[in-house]
């Protein structure tokens, strides 16, 4: 079978062979044990009508067995021959679900504070190779501190199948835009699937490798002058001192290094809310979560006696902005990185929301300019160099911030309507904390995650961020002195 590695492997069209590119190859060499690359969602479902929680893993399990083989799911990682190239996911044939769906009984885990605690353990547990690159995880039922009690799903995938936004297309390829009326298959382990797919000889895989490793030179060479003017206009936005970008500070006291364990916190908070502080400030729903995120951390860091030895210097974000083209396709990895400070050195809020207004506008504007000088085609042997000279920690960023977009209108599960779409990030080295936001109908649902031995007190920071929203909202909604 040729490779194309542009054909997006979409739900409609069913299984095909799909080459990683760099950055999908880049999760799986640069993960160690202290920090494995998953990206999960914990998701949350009324039960209230018109199904029960006796009846939830059931219809569950009989609705991803009809419909796990519509998504990039059931795929298997088929390195490249001598890593001379990336490798790829080639369709695994069927599945034993017992492999990959596990469900959790309320007399296993039936409250909030054991499912957050669940799934920081399951935040650290790495992927098996030699298993498809996802698994889940369904919860009859669990009592809420506040309201209905309600069933829950955790998701998780590999880093290297999909980004943020992957991954949500992924949510949206398992469940319904309407409740499910039909059931097929229950109590079947294996869903009806195409045959497994089988990857190129290594004498053929090596020499189309090395004919797209040809042609993709030539492209770059026709393309040099586009990239010189490029790194001339990055040397010029540089010279503009609005554009100079905050040092990631260094926070003394605190471990340098992760732990293997985890904490694990989620909110939520209106869509509408962060829209008007926005609104009223001249900026973006996005300003308004690093803002509050600022606010909180400073809080928070004020609190541990972290925040005077800090000075003038401020917090610095690591965030991810999508760059994903149509003929990407759905899933995959295609970010780009940006750096915005969060303004911790200040205590107005307005004054704060200003500056990581300009911080963000500059980065987002660095990153145009990035994606003309950026080559992110792969090179002979590059998945090889990747393993044997792997990156370690984090280069810059005191926390992780992402902002993923979600679904507007709500999802079903097996009939269920989904109610949270909680992020369930993961924790680069050495970072204070990974903030999370996703969309879900008109609410942002927010994930936390921190190592305990930097911040073993996550709740204390959670609810610095409720306040941080709360003071910034009331300060838009009262008229100026």
């Amino acid at each position: 079978m040729a490779l194309d590695p542009r054909r997006p492997n979409e739900p409609e069209k069913g299984p095909i062979l799909r080459r990683l590119n760099p950055q999908d190859d880049r999760w799986l060499a640069i993960e160690t044990p202290e920090s494995p690359y998953q990206i999960g969602a914990l998701l949350l479902f009324e039960l209230d009508a018109p199904h029960g929680a006796e009846e939830f893993v059931e219809r569950v399990r009989a609705h991803l067995v009809r419909r796990l083989p519509s998504t990039p799911l059931p795929v298997r990682f088929v390195p490249a021959p001598f890593h001379f190239d990336t490798g790829m996911w080639c369709h695994r044939g069927p599945l034993d679900l017992d492999l990959y769906f596990f469900p959790i009984r309320f007399d296993q885990i039936g409250d909030t504070k054991a499912l957050q605690a669940f799934v920081a353990q399951k935040m650290m547990e790495p992927w098996a190779p030699d298993r498809a690159p996802f698994r889940i995880f369904a919860f009859e039922r669990i009592q809420s501190d506040q309201g209905p009690d309600h069933a829950a799903i955790m998701l998780q995938t590999h880093h290297a199948l999909a980004d943020g936004i992957g991954f949500q297309s992924i949510v949206t390829a398992v469940t319904d835009a309407e409740p499910s009326q039909t059931l097929s298959a229950a109590g079947s382990n294996s869903p009806e699937s195409a045959m497994a797919e089988r990857p190129p000889g290594a004498l053929p895989w090596l020499l189309s490798s090395s004919w797209r490793f040809v042609r993709e030179a030539a492209q770059r060479r026709r393309a040099e002058a586009t990239r010189q003017a490029a790194l001339e206009e990055l040397a010029q936005f540089k010279k503009r001192p609005e554009n100079r970008r905050a040092r990631t500070p260094t926070l003394e006291g605190l471990p340098k290094k992760c732990s293997m364990q985890r904490l694990y916190r989620t909110a939520s908070l209106p869509l509408e809310e962060f829209k008007r502080i926005g609104k009223a400030l001249g900026g973006s729903v996005n300003d308004a979560f690093l803002t509050v995120a600022g606010g909180a951390l400073r809080a928070y860091l004020d609190d541990r006696g972290l925040l005077q030895s800090l000075a003038d210097q401020p917090l610095v974000g690591l965030g991810a902005r999508s760059v994903r083209q149509p003929e990407n396709g759905l899933y995959g990895n295609h970010i780009t990185l940006t750096l915005p400070q969060i303004a911790t050195h200040v205590a107005d809020p307005r004054e704060r929301f200003a500056l990581v207004k300009q911080s963000m506008r500059s980065e987002l504007e660095r990153s145009d300019i990035m994606q003309k000088v950026a080559d992110s085609d792969p090179r002979p042997f590059g998945a090889r160099q990747r393993r044997s000279t792997p990156e370690v920690g984090t280069q810059a960023g005191n926390l992780s911030v992402s902002n993923v977009p979600g679904p507007q209108e709500s999802r079903f599960l097996g009939g269920y309507r989904m109610t949270a779409n909680y992020p369930a990030p993961n924790l680069p080295e050495g970072q204070l904390v990974n903030i999370t936001l996703r969309r879900y109908v008109d609410m942002l649902d927010f994930g936390f995650s921190s190592c305990p031995t930097i911040v073993p007190d996550l709740d204390v920071l959670k609810d610095h961020f409720i306040r941080a929203h709360q003071e910034l909202l009331e300060d838009v909604s009262s008229p100026l002195d």
